[in-house]
């Protein structure tokens, strides 16, 4: 701030000062003291002090001078208006900016009257020189006009921009249609209270790429795209704020789902529709394709059975079913830690196999405990090329067609999952398998067990000899 403003922001205080000085005495019907005004060395200033009459001025004359001679300030260090604006107390104060503001539009009329007056006071002069003066004079009230112009409008931007633009009554809901245009945006804000009047705000919304280079602010905010959805909004937002809000977009909230162990890929698909997440078909399509499997996973698999690993997950409503999968996959993933792949590969086996392995225990199970024993079986059968014959495996085959009882002739069916009709492990995983299962199937417990059969409680009872096992049968089964 240059010398000459200090003075005339000095000036101004001492009358802002005088001005409550003066309204306190009269309010208490008490005698106006006298004043004692500061010196000023710049003759401007004195001969202003003295024609307006500062020393014996009333209360409302010392108001509108405190606001002219803020203005003489600002007029002469326009580069230093915020810093005086906060010195004399307008950046807090709206009524007095408002004032401030008028007064700066009474004196622009001012200054073109006072224009007008030179002019006529001109015309006796030469024809050529009258001609250029008044041309000049003119050019020079243009170009105050266009500045004051200018000026007021950057200023009333600012304030709009910085301020609260809604009605002050708190959360709204507020749903904004697909397509809905930017005049149907903001008249929905209108409406719900979030904007307290609209016109400016399509305005910033249309011409953001105009005004933000006037406003640092909004270029922080980049490309401005309206995102559809329902949103909870504060009416209490700066149109900034409520710009940056409606670019990013509604708060999703997110769905829990969980996916029990021994769930196939059908009944995941199944679960995943029915919570709102992804359509059952569209997750089929790529759960169940080879070639998606492989790039996925990362090794060859006809479907991503078995991978998709059972756990409570959260995702947002009609989430895409590849980010579904790679979520699920990436856990399984992380399950299936570099020592369990370095005991597959000391059982000669693939991830595939183990996890095909870990599937069938898995089905088998009906106590967490048995899970040790049943790959004991598993694995006992495979060690002397038996077939598993496993009735989980001959239903996976079936499906997604299975009406739920199995029978001789499902038995008999030749698909690649009956391990009644062939030997080894089937194709695939059948199931979803846990931790626990993924466990059992690579460490086994060592036991001579070949068979084992249901007690029909959720245990089962193991045999080593084929006599011993019908003996069971017998008891537990045929019985029942």
């Amino acid at each position: 701030m240059n010398p000459k403003a200090q003075q005339w922001v000095k000036l101004s205080q001492w009358l802002r000062q005088r001005h409550q000085q003066v309204r306190r005495a009269g309010q208490m019907g008490a005698s106006i003291p006298a004043a004692k005004l500061p010196e000023f060395s710049d003759p401007e200033l004195q001969t202003y002090v003295k024609e307006n009459g500062v020393a014996d001025a009333d209360a409302a004359s010392l108001n509108k001078l405190h606001i002219a001679t803020a203005y003489q300030a600002i007029l002469q260090a326009p580069a230093s208006e915020a810093e005086v604006m906060k010195t004399l107390g307008f950046s807090t104060d709206k009524s007095r900016q408002d004032a401030l503001y008028a007064h700066a539009a009474e004196y622009t009329r001012w200054v073109e009257d006072e224009a007008g007056r030179e002019s006529d006071l001109l015309q006796g002069a030469g024809r050529r020189g009258r001609w250029l003066q008044v041309v000049g004079l003119a050019f020079m009230l243009i170009l105050l006009g266009a500045g004051t112009w200018g000026y007021f409008t950057y200023k009333s931007w600012q304030r709009y921009l910085d301020n609260p633009a809604g009605a002050q009554k708190g959360m709204v809901k507020l749903t904004i249609p697909r397509g809905a245009s930017t005049e149907t945006v903001a008249d929905l804000l209108q409406e719900t209270g979030v904007l307290s009047e609209k016109t400016k705000f399509y305005v910033l919304v249309r011409y953001h790429h105009y005004l933000k280079n006037f406003f640092p602010d909004l270029q922080r905010l980049g490309r401005i795209r309206l995102r559809a959805g329902t949103y909870k909004i504060s009416t209490s937002l700066t149109p900034q704020q409520i710009l940056a809000v409606l670019r990013k977009g509604p708060k999703r909230e997110s769905i829990r789902v969980t996916i029990p162990e021994g769930f196939n890929i059908f009944k995941i698909a199944a679960r995943l529709e029915k919570k709102g997440i992804c359509r059952e078909v569209d997750f089929l399509r790529l759960a169940l394709n080879a070639d998606y499997s492989q790039k996925v996973l990362g090794w060859e698999a006809p479907r991503l059975e078995g991978y998709l690993y059972p756990d409570t997950y959260r995702f947002y409503k009609n989430t895409p079913p590849a980010q579904v999968i790679s979520k699920m996959v990436k856990r399984f993933k992380s399950v299936f830690t570099p020592t369990f792949k370095r005991r597959a590969a000391a059982l000669n086996w693939t991830v595939h196999q183990a996890v095909t392995m870990a599937s069938i225990v898995e089905k088998e199970t009906g106590q967490a405990r048995e899970r040790p024993k049943i790959s004991s079986v598993f694995h006992n059968r495979l060690r002397r090329k038996w077939k598993l014959e496993t009735d989980p495996t001959v239903i996976y085959g079936l499906l997604p067609n299975f009406n739920g009882n199995i029978t001789q002739k499902d038995l008999h069916n030749p698909h690649p999952y009956n391990t009644y009709k062939h030997r080894g492990l089937p194709p695939g995983p059948i199931a979803s398998p846990g931790q626990a299962a993924l466990r059992a199937a690579l460490y086994p417990l060592k036991t001579r067990y070949m068979f084992f059969v249901s007690k029909n409680d959720g245990t089962h009872i193991f045999s080593r000899t084929g006599r011993e096992h019908r003996k069971w049968v017998e008891v537990y089964q045929k019985k029942k």
